[in-house]
């Protein structure tokens, strides 16, 4: 009898364990429901942009090769690569005897010459005047003033003649003198230099000069791209060695393909002072076309398989719109959706396993 009585007590007590423990159970669930940290954005409005991205390389705004033109020796070089040079500035001496002695010899015997004719021009003109006054005195027939006039003529043509033969021959003489100083065309940088002192020079490139006051980033599009393309059209480049995006101007669309590859050469200068060389890379970033939309950033959308949605935020009510996406710029997209609008407000962080039902708790980071 004791034993049964134990036996029934102890099931009494095992049977109150039990239900005390599910009871503490059901108790702990109730108080430990999961809140979502969230943090809220905004649908945006604004431009996309599809663009076209090309490379191509810095250039002058102009570039010239100089030419010695002269025969002769290099006597002395004024000038080194990466020296900033005013036009007309020396650059580079020629030496040549031969050449100097000719225009000495050359000039004074055309010097001789037309003297000679200066002093028999104008015998010629005083006799032909002392002429006149014999005529008009009847001392002299008309022949003989005719005669006087016709040699006067003569002389007068033989001295222009030879006036006219030492201007010519002395400034051709001249200006191979001249050429034995090699001068600077134009304002600029001396990009090259190709000859030494002491080299014997005869019509061969010197130096080159390029005028990089200002700066163009030169590239080749298709002809389909340039029917896209107008002058002053605003354009960004990427250049090598400068942190940021920059931006340019399409200044020259040329009208003929390259022969080779068929593309057609644009130039867009430059017009942000930037730490650029000549001959450095360039990305370049053409606009093809532009329109308004609703973008949002890149992050706040969730992706599942092909699944694509974001969770929108309305008087502590959330809900799951399912959209398609558009153009990015990495971190902005453009979103379809008859849901979403500029005044949409989504959830941008801790949306990735978020339910409908879940509760949330906005925070500002």
């Amino acid at each position: 009898m004791i034993r049964k009585k134990t036996a029934v007590t102890m099931l009494i007590l095992l049977t109150s364990i039990l239900l005390i423990g599910c009871n503490a159970d059901d108790s702990e669930v109730e108080s430990t429901n999961i809140v979502v940290p969230v943090k809220l954005g905004v649908v945006v409005k604004d431009t996309v942009e599809e663009t076209y991205v090309t490379i191509g390389k810095v250039i002058p705004s102009n570039q010239l090769d100089v030419y010695l033109n002269s025969i002769g020796k290099i006597e002395t070089i004024f000038i080194k690569p990466g020296d900033f040079i005013e036009k007309d500035m020396p650059m580079i001496q020629l030496i040549n005897d031969t050449s100097k002695t000719t225009f000495n010899s050359t000039e004074s015997q055309l010097r001789t010459i037309r003297d000679n004719l200066a002093v028999q021009y104008n015998a010629a003109l005083e006799n032909y005047n002392l002429q006149k006054v014999l005529f008009d005195t009847a001392t002299i027939s008309q022949n003989t003033l005719d005669a006087s006039h016709d040699q006067l003529e003569i002389t007068q043509r033989q001295y222009r003649d030879a006036q006219i033969t030492y201007n010519n021959q002395v400034s051709n003489l001249q200006s191979s003198l001249d050429d034995l100083l090699v001068k600077s065309p134009i304002d600029g940088q001396i990009a090259s230099l190709n000859v030494k002192i002491g080299e014997a020079a005869r019509n061969q490139l010197a130096a080159t000069i390029i005028d990089n006051s200002t700066l163009y980033v030169q590239t080749m599009v298709s002809g389909e791209l340039k029917k896209s393309l107008s002058l002053d059209q605003d354009v960004k480049l990427a250049l090598e060695g400068v942190d940021q995006v920059i931006h340019g101007k399409v200044s020259v669309i040329n009208e003929i393909p390259d022969i080779n590859n068929k593309l057609f050469e644009v130039d867009i200068i430059i017009i942000e002072d930037v730490n650029v060389g000549v001959g450095d890379f360039a990305e370049v970033e053409f606009i093809t076309k532009s329109y308004e939309a609703n973008r949002l950033p890149s992050t706040a959308i969730v992706r599942k398989g092909i699944e694509k949605y974001v969770f929108t935020y309305d008087n502590g009510i959330l809900k799951k719109v399912v959209l398609e996406t558009g153009l990015s710029n990495g971190k902005w997209i453009e979103v379809l959706s008859d849901e979403l609008n500029e005044s949409s407000i989504i959830v941008i962080r801790g949306q990735n396993d978020l339910r409908v039902d879940d509760v949330i708790q906005i925070i500002e980071d």
